[in-house]
């Protein structure tokens, strides 16, 4: 039975966002109608982008939100202003009113230029403003996204290579077909399962050599240690694969929510 596993691991997006205060607003008559573009990303503390909010511009200093444009779940806005210098400044869904996240000045719009702008709050200036229990967090934070990246790295290594163990197995199941194939109608029942067996070695011994370096690099799976199990049985190494079965059994027993298929398998 073909059997897949894949464990991802999330990353913490959001961090240590300051809330500093704007100026009051003031009625502010609007510009001229000639316009240019801008858009960019709004990028966190951590590195990840900073979904959600405004990007807005502003031509006295952030008193004024002229023009706004909403930040999208991967961090990306963009729109359109009258030619001129404004000050960028970014809002979170939650920022309260006459406060603001983030501010960037020199922000030039030029007609029929679509301006490429981030505003990323892991530059210095910004961190510069945190307290040092923020900057505690934010250290934290990076930390945890660092592991969680590995993690994450790690996992798609494995589950690579389970898929080919998938195929790997499925060629075992096919591998007298395979066979006859390429020995023809006429090949004798001794040649067709001599051509077999090689290509169920091979198979074999590709599995246990991918599932011999993925247990190592998690010991803790037992649908690795399953696969591992499989293969030395099928090169008939009986002793190792009881061995095998029985770790994963116990490894799976002990996890805090069992797989019963799994240990079935085992």
């Amino acid at each position: 039975m073909k059997r897949t596993f894949s464990l991802w691991l999330g990353l913490t997006a959001a961090a240590c966002l300051l809330v500093l205060a704007l100026p009051p607003a003031q009625a502010q008559s609007q510009p001229a109608e000639k316009m240019g573009k801008i858009h960019g990303r709004v990028i966190n503390p951590t590195g990840q982008p900073q979904g959600g909010g405004t990007v807005s511009l502003s031509t006295d200093g952030g008193v004024t939100l002229k023009y706004s444009f909403p930040v999208d779940s991967t961090g990306a806005f963009s729109g359109e202003a009258p030619a001129g210098t404004y000050m960028l400044v970014y809002r979170a869904a939650d920022t309260p009113a006459g406060k603001m996240v983030d501010s960037i000045r020199g922000i030039k719009i030029v007609v029929g230029v679509d301006l490429a702008q981030d505003d990323d709050m892991s530059r210095q200036e910004y961190i510069d403003q945190m307290t040092p229990d923020e900057k505690k967090q934010l250290e934290d934070l990076k930390k945890a996204n660092s592991e969680a990246l590995k993690a994450n790295s790690l996992i798609n290594q494995l589950n690579a290579d389970l898929k080919i163990v998938a195929q790997d197995k499925k060629d075992v199941n096919d591998a007298t077909a395979t066979a006859t194939q390429a020995l023809g109608a006429n090949a004798s029942k001794a040649d067709i399962t001599a051509k077999a067996d090689e290509i169920k070695t091979a198979k074999y011994t590709d599995i246990q050599s991918l599932m011999t370096k993925d247990t190592a690099l998690k010991p803790d799976e037992a649908l690795l240690w399953n696969s591992l199990g499989f293969a030395q049985a099928g090169l008939k190494d009986y002793d190792d694969a009881i061995a095998t079965y029985k770790k994963a059994i116990d490894i799976e027993t002990a996890s805090k929510k069992p797989r019963l298929p799994v240990i079935a398998v085992a």
